[in-house]
């Protein structure tokens, strides 16, 4: 069974994590990234020549996003970044990759036969949105990486205008019975908050989620679970005796565990 636990426990087991087991933040961070290039991977195969689109907020979850373009880009596709806020803004790890996504994209980092693979701009708004939103690129997936689990109100401002924007291209592919792009949420879809099962407000439609060491409650009960499409659990370095030491309350049970139940209660007769 699957352990559901709180945003605040998350944040002590990861907390644990780095102080008790000296694994480095970042390094999370960058196993965070890895599992949702793994499920890109998986689900688009090979990347080279594909495109995406990575929308990022200032905090954690924009950094795994930032750290997840860097993948994607060394597997061959190329990522647009919007980091909505200023570079000078972020702090800690997230501003550990955004400083190494904005290089990346610099003029520097290309020649005249490979250009930058990256692409990075600064939204501060609902005018500069409108004008990066405007041209309808098509890409192979976008990641929603603006907000995580630390969301507790509803959002407002430019972030409506992107979940705005995602429905309109969501239900003209699916009008299509197209497949692409696929819409990929880091840890949980934005606008949600992880604690409650009731959505807060409008929140991004995903056809999948890649959440970290635990589900989040908005991951697994109605109907905010709706939301996020197919769910991945993933691990990115946290102990085990971690997430138990954490005491959930709440489990999903798997498809496994109930065929484990059948086969252990299979009436036998003598």
């Amino acid at each position: 069974m699957q352990p559901v636990l709180s945003a605040e426990q998350i944040r002590e087991v990861d907390r644990l994590t780095v102080d008790n087991y000296h694994v480095p933040s970042l390094l999370l961070m960058e196993s965070a990234s890895a599992a949702c290039l793994d499920a890109i991977q998986l689900r688009l195969g090979p990347l080279t020549g594909k495109k995406a689109l990575i929308l990022c907020g200032r905090g954690n979850n924009g950094g795994d996003g930032a750290a997840l373009a860097r993948g994607l880009s060394r597997a061959g596709i190329h990522c647009a970044v919007v980091l909505f806020g200023k570079l000078s803004e972020t702090i800690g790890d997230a501003r550990t990759n955004f400083e190494a996504v904005s290089r990346l994209a610099s003029f520097e980092a290309g020649s005249h036969e490979s250009p930058p693979p990256l692409t990075f701009i600064e939204c501060d708004g609902i005018p500069a949105w409108e004008q990066i939103a405007k041209p309808r690129r098509a890409y192979d997936v976008i990641v929603d990486a603006l907000f995580g689990t630390g969301l507790t109100r509803p959002l407002e401002g430019v972030f409506l205008k992107v979940i705005e924007h995602l429905t309109l291209l969501r239900d003209a592919r699916d009008r299509a019975g197209g497949h692409r792009p696929l819409i990929l949420s880091i840890d949980i879809p934005s606008g949600l908050n992880a604690d409650k099962a009731t959505p807060i407000g409008p929140a991004v439609e995903s056809d999948l989620t890649v959440t970290f060491t635990a589900a989040k409650t908005a991951n697994v009960l109605a109907p905010a679970c709706e939301f996020g499409g197919e769910l991945i659990v993933a691990g990115i370095g946290s102990p085990p005796s971690l997430i138990e030491a954490a005491k959930p309350r709440v489990f999903v049970t798997e498809a496994e565990d109930a065929c484990a139940w059948l086969a252990s209660t299979r009436y036998t007769p003598e």
